[in-house]
């Protein structure tokens, strides 16, 4: 587990290198004392499975350096976790320890469930979304507190 960890950071160092900042990540996440890039033998042109190529656009939209849009989140998360980084037969081993640290990260990262709830929400307003990613008694929930702070 150590080294896969090494190794994301390590090619996330290398692509940052290469193309500019393509995205902040945490300083928790990037400082020296989390990885050691001297054991890991990951070059700038490493791209297991064309990651990056499938994962840079959306994490770019999801910088927020244009536009915020919370509602956005959810509909990501699903695709993520449905699609893009979904573990393939035909990926290498160390593809599938970077998808699957990915989307431990995420899944954890807004499992809070205050953040559920604004996500939801933000994302049943959204009229693009609508009530696409949201749990059919989550919506039932967020109607009848729409309704209840409407008329208090």
């Amino acid at each position: 587990m150590q080294e896969d960890c090494e190794c994301l950071f390590t090619l996330l160092d290398k692509k940052k290198s290469v193309e500019g900042s393509p995205g902040r990540a945490p300083s928790s996440l990037t400082s020296a004392h989390h990885r050691n890039t001297n054991k890991v033998g990951v070059t700038p042109d490493d791209d297991p499975e064309g990651a990056w190529t499938r994962v840079g656009p959306i994490t770019d939209a999801l910088s927020g350096e244009e536009y915020v849009s919370v509602s956005y989140i959810k509909p990501v998360l699903h695709l993520f976790n449905n699609t893009v980084l979904t573990a393939a037969d035909d990926d290498t081993e160390l593809t599938k320890d970077m998808k699957r640290i990915i989307l431990e990260y995420l899944n954890e990262k807004y499992l809070d469930p205050e953040t559920v709830d604004l996500l939801d929400m933000a994302s049943l307003v959204d009229p693009l979304f609508k009530d696409t990613y949201v749990a059919d008694d989550r919506q039932e929930f967020y109607l009848k507190y729409w309704k209840y702070c409407l008329y208090v």
